[in-house]
């Protein structure tokens, strides 16, 4: 199992690891910086790249189908930040989601199943 995630300036692939086929692409708004996070569990596949709007996270949660192939399961959009984002971290199952905004003056947390802010 496994994927392997590019992010371009408007747009991200995942592709499968087992033959670099795409499994999913998702647009984004411009990502100049790159910004792109994937949880480190191997039992499960947590993306979060920034959204369609400035200051918004899009958190796709991937499983694997009957045929063993990846496939997305939910998504959810975080509305993290006014201003763009900065920077954004997951933790190793995904399951929290940590972010700062342009302006350097809050990071935020969030449960990225629900969308729901934990701190600030």
């Amino acid at each position: 199992g496994g994927a392997r995630v590019v992010c371009v300036d408007t747009k991200c692939y995942v592709y499968r690891f087992e033959d670099l086929r795409i499994a999913d692409h998702i647009d984004t708004v411009s990502n100049t910086k790159g910004l792109c996070c994937v949880s480190t569990d191997p039992k499960k596949l947590v993306l979060a790249v920034p959204g369609m709007q400035k200051g918004r996270v899009l958190v796709l949660h991937y499983g694997t189908s009957p045929e063993g192939l990846l496939q997305r399961e939910s998504m959810t959009i975080i509305v993290a930040h006014e201003s763009g984002l900065a920077n954004m971290c997951l933790s190793h199952d995904g399951s929290l989601l940590a972010t700062a905004s342009e302006k350097g003056t809050l990071v935020r947390l969030y449960d990225t199943l629900h969308g729901t802010q934990l701190q600030e």
